[in-house]
């Protein structure tokens, strides 16, 4: 099994910031893959599998935080994270 290390920087353009129904949604998508997935802001890093790791980011409009993703579907997982960042969490 090979491991893939995997880190971007990704911004939240929802206007309430990182609230509750953009963090579930981004629970349920992260919680699809094997991989560790992180969210750090400001040199604290939170697992995006948690909803209540996720809101105490306080991750407001405009921040900019840092997406880590490590394990076997790194590369999907994030490609399917940063395009939610991308399209405002709106799923098609």
């Amino acid at each position: 099994m090979t491991n893939f290390k995997f880190e971007t920087t990704v911004q939240v353009l929802t206007e309430s910031g990182l609230h509750a129904r953009p963090a579930g949604i981004l629970v349920k998508v992260a919680s699809q893959f094997k991989s560790k997935v992180e969210l750090e802001k400001n040199g604290v890093k939170k697992n995006a599998k948690s909803i209540m790791s996720l809101l105490s980011l306080g991750a407001l409009h405009g921040d900019h935080l840092n997406l880590i993703i490590e394990g076997e579907d790194a590369e999907a997982a994030e490609m399917e994270i940063k395009k939610l960042f991308q399209n405002i969490f709106e799923i098609s």
